[in-house]
């Protein structure tokens, strides 16, 4: 009973894993999406629209001005460094000698790396902003299609 169990459990974790689990997943969030846009009114999803381009164009430049921020962070903290490292050896007590080496390498650490894990999230969060307008474009172009063919069916 316990083998069934593990052996059950052990397909459960591959299937979540693997490219085939992901893609029925992002299918089928592809469908709900499409089919909520579709069942909105002309207005209801022009404003949905027109709020997540503004949305994605908004947070492109933030992303942008971000990334430049923290590539600056990044240039000069490693001149710190880089003078902190060069007086290193120079200095002959070894508990400084430590000291420095510690905080030349702790601090710009405990800057950057939070700087980076709030650069990668954005970008995460970015991808799926742009992820939402393209669906959004593809519901917007059917509908534009088949508003086109509806008025040439009433003009024959």
């Amino acid at each position: 009973m316990e083998k069934h169990t593990e052996h059950k459990l052990l397909h459960k974790a591959i299937d979540r894993i693997s490219y085939r689990h992901h893609h029925e997943q992002a299918l089928s969030s592809f469908k709900e999406k499409k089919r909520r846009y579709l069942s909105m009114n002309e207005d209801e999803f022009l404003l949905s629209y027109i709020e997540i381009s503004m949305r994605c164009i908004c947070k492109k430049w933030t992303l942008f001005f971000s990334s430049t921020v923290w590539l600056m962070m990044t240039i000069s903290s490693f001149s710190y460094v880089k003078k902190l490292l060069a007086v290193f050896p120079a200095i002959s007590d070894q508990e400084y000698r430590s000291t420095i080496l510690l905080v030349s390498i702790g601090v710009p650490a405990m800057i950057l790396l939070p700087w980076l894990v709030c650069l990668v999230n954005a970008l995460i969060r970015q991808y799926r902003r742009m992820k939402e307008k393209m669906i959004m474009d593809e519901v917007r172009r059917y509908l534009r299609e088949n508003i086109h063919d509806d008025e040439n069916r009433r003009v024959l």
